[in-house]
């Protein structure tokens, strides 16, 4: 099972590696297959952190490795996802308005 999940993940890796992305909706797919990468692993993780199996054949030097980077990997993340959702609060904002200085539209 390690050594085909390794396989799909080492295949990912380089999916990623070639995308070229070259308009919005190729962007897009891009984003959306990155994120399904990054969603299936952290599936991975979750069923290895909840399985005592698993989870009790790290030492304690190694939890202590993998917690520092999920640590790193959160925050720079999540500062990220701060960002975006900001960012595009203030797109909506703006947007909603522009739209009541226009008016009701009617149908």
């Amino acid at each position: 099972m390690s050594d085909e999940w390794s396989r799909a993940k080492e295949k990912q890796i380089e999916r990623i590696k070639s995308m070229k992305p070259h308009d919005r909706l190729s962007l897009v797919e891009a984003i959306t297959e990155i994120n399904q990468y990054i969603a299936s692993s952290c599936q991975g993780w979750m069923q290895w952190v909840y399985n005592p199996l698993i989870i009790g054949q790290f030492d304690q030097e190694k939890l202590q490795d993998i917690f520092e980077t999920f640590r790193k990997f959160a925050l720079e993340f999540l500062e990220f996802d701060i960002a975006a959702t900001r960012g595009l609060g203030e797109v909506l904002k703006k947007q909603s308005r522009a739209r009541r200085k226009e008016g009701p539209t009617y149908v």
